[in-house]
């Protein structure tokens, strides 16, 4: 099976931080997040980023999502993550699925 890290293979830790700001995004992670002290190594007294690296992040993030909002870069990680998973469940070989709402229904099979 799958470890917990394998959203991170598959999109990367930034894009999966701007879907955990939901609606708002990186913005709303990097403002109102505890979380966002996490992506920092070192002493607890440096877990802090300047507004020029928060912004730089934000911009970053920003240009990887391009015009896709958060709603379907969670359908784009979830088909990705069925498709990891799927090989795993198959017995037989199946036709390519077309959507994720497909992918979870014959995964559920």
């Amino acid at each position: 099976m799958l470890g917990t890290w394998t959203p991170l293979g598959v999109m990367g830790p930034n894009l999966l931080f701007h879907l955990a700001g939901g609606s708002g995004g990186i913005h709303h992670f990097m403002e109102h997040s505890p979380a966002s002290s996490l992506m920092v190594e070192g002493p607890r007294d440096h877990h802090r980023f300047s507004p020029q690296v928060k912004q730089a992040i934000i911009d970053g993030v920003q240009k990887e999502a391009g015009n896709r909002s958060v709603d379907e870069l969670n359908r784009e990680r979830d088909a990705m993550l069925l498709e990891c998973l799927l090989p795993a469940q198959r017995v037989k070989r199946r036709p390519k699925l077309q959507s994720p709402e497909d992918m979870a229904t014959n995964f559920n099979k």
